[in-house]
Order: C-alpha cells, then structure tokens, then sequence
C-alpha cells in the first residue's frame, strides 16, 4: 500500500500542492492572522466580482467570485477559472448549471487539491434554510458568502436591468448581508453603465420577497450554497521530524 504523502514544509509553514491553477502557495492563515469580511464596503466587495458571459451561467458566474473572495480573505491559494468552474457547476450551454452537482464536485475538487481537510462546500434546501441560517452564513469570518436560488419572478421584481418579457429562467444571487426587513445582494446579470453613471453593484428587495422567490425556484425550493472553513492548519508540532525543512 502507497505511503500518503505528507505536506511539505517551508521556512516553517506546510504548503499544498494541487492540480489546479497554478498559484504562489500561500499558509492557510491562523485564526489570528485572518482579514475582515466586512473591512470594505459592500460595493467594493461586489465590484470584484465579473459578471455573468452567457444566459444561463449565473451560478458559475456567482461560485466564481464568491471562491475568489473567500479564497484570498482566507489566505487558501486555490482558485478555478471559468472552464473548471462549468465543471464544478455542471453547466451546459442552453441548458444552464444543475445545481445539486455543485457540492459533490467542489468537494471532490477540494480533496484532489489537499484542501479539504480545511474547507467545504456546503448547501441547505427548504426547510433547512432560514434566515438565522442565511443571516449567519453572511455575517461569519470563516464562510464565504451565499448563493442564492430564485425563481423566475424574480424578472419582474428587480429594477436595475431592462430584460425581453419572455425571459423564463431561474437566477442566482449573492447575498452580501441579510436583516429581517431587507436584503442586499450582487446579480451576476450586469449591463456596463456609462463611466460617468456606473452601473450600481449592489442591489436591495425586502427579505419576504427573498424568501419568496427562493421558494418559487424550479432548480430547487430555498436552495443556499455557500463554502465554509471548518479547521485550522496544523501546528508544526503535529508532523513527525524529518518532513520539516529549512529550504
């Protein structure tokens, strides 16, 4: 039977080697070391994220920028770029994303990438969301933010984009921050504003017509995906002698 590896250690630090995009390594942070979620303002936040390039690609669109910036808030060098994330989403041109593979196979990425001792993804549907789940997930340091389903009546809602009347399709939204009387979120569907009249990154609708909406999706009713970081890098302590070195 082949013996598992162990990390290898550098200056003092184990660094992970995986197979997907090439990155400088970088320690998974203490709890100490981590960087605020809220240390910019929301449209600032919001404003890193690249909108969505076709359609129906919201969901990948969405599990792009919310891995990116739970990534590099917590200091995990892993990031996919769009083709690897069609994957992950189980996205189709024409047909969309299947939103039950994302969980699965983000896992199964984060197994092969040796991260998955320290970082999940994770998913509620009906019941299971409610908006202590959903207030929490937004608010904590060590997940990232959720992703939200809704149904096609979220068109006739929202305001900030003009859409053709036979638009029929459920949408995904990030949610940024969640109260009991209104929620502000990023839509991955973005028109480009004129540089003197931006287009607004972040958007706002009361939380009852949220969880409205999110009941009424067809991918699945009150779906929330969102990544969590469940454990800490190991202490030096922890690895036998001999895998430590001083290069």
């Amino acid at each position: 039977m082949a013996v598992p590896s162990l990390p290898k250690i550098i200056k003092g630090v184990p660094t992970f080697l995986h197979s997907g995009s090439p990155l400088p390594r970088r320690p998974l942070p203490n709890p100490e070391q981590r960087d605020q979620k809220f240390a910019r303002p929301l449209g600032e936040i919001a404003g890193k994220f690249r909108p969505q390039f076709e359609t129906d690609d919201c969901l990948v669109a969405a599990l792009e920028g919310i891995h990116r910036e739970f990534f590099e808030r917590r200091g995990i060098a892993l990031k996919l770029d769009r083709e690897e994330l069609k994957g992950l989403c189980g996205y189709s041109h024409g047909t969309g994303s299947n939103a039950s593979k994302m969980v699965p196979n983000f896992n199964v990425h984060l197994r092969n990438a040796r991260v998955a001792q320290w970082v999940e993804a994770k998913e509620s549907i009906g019941s299971e969301t409610t908006f202590d789940s959903l207030h929490r997930i937004c608010e904590e340091e060590t997940t990232s933010f959720p992703i939200v389903g809704v149904g096609k009546r979220y068109w006739d809602i929202q305001t900030h984009i003009k859409l053709p009347r036979e638009r029929e399709m459920d949408h995904a939204l990030v949610v940024l921050k969640a109260s009991t009387s209104e929620v502000i979120y990023y839509d991955p569907l973005q028109r480009p504003g004129s540089p003197s009249s931006p287009a607004e990154k972040v958007h706002s609708m009361p939380y009852v017509l949220l969880s409205q909406i999110e009941n009424e999706a067809l991918m699945a009713q009150n779906w929330m995906f969102w990544l969590a970081q469940t454990g800490w890098r190991p202490t030096l302590e922890a690895f036998p002698r001999g895998v430590i070195t001083n290069a």
